[in-house]
């Protein structure tokens, strides 16, 4: 079964903090500032996780789909189309969006930098280029 540490409560969100003993100035998503802040929320529902997510699903040309929950999000790349090399590679293309969301998240809260979600995509599909390029052996891939 496919994990991302989000699933499992370990990413230090506010709300895991919270329920730590961690007291916070607030437990509100920075990037939406309406809903708390549960990895659910940051990587999947929020405003800004979607505007982000409808960007690669229309780059890769793949419906998009409300996802709810990151376990969903994740079964559905796993489990699309019929080629394996595709499933593969839209695996790769979500972790690497999973991962950009999460950072952008971070740069915002401890370094007040903000991006913008088209922004963010660009940076999903460089991220994906390099990772496919140097980890998924395709050292001639332009």
């Amino acid at each position: 079964m496919l994990y991302l540490e989000g699933e499992r409560g370990h990413i230090s969100i506010a709300i895991a903090l919270l329920s730590r003993g961690i007291n916070l100035p607030t437990t509100t998503c920075c990037q939406c500032n309406s809903m708390e802040e549960a990895a659910d929320h940051i990587l999947v529902q929020c405003v800004f996780a979607k505007t982000v997510t409808e960007w690669i699903f229309n780059w890769c040309n793949i419906p998009l789909i409300s996802f709810q929950t990151v376990h969903n999000v994740l079964v559905y790349a796993s489990n699309w189309g019929t080629c394996p090399k595709k499933k593969k590679r839209l695996m790769s293309i979500y972790y690497a969006t999973l991962w950009s969301i999460w950072k952008t998240r971070n740069e915002r809260i401890f370094a007040n930098k903000r991006l913008c979600a088209t922004k963010v995509a660009d940076i999903v599909k460089s991220t994906t280029f390099l990772w496919v390029k140097h980890r998924g052996g395709k050292k001639d891939l332009n």
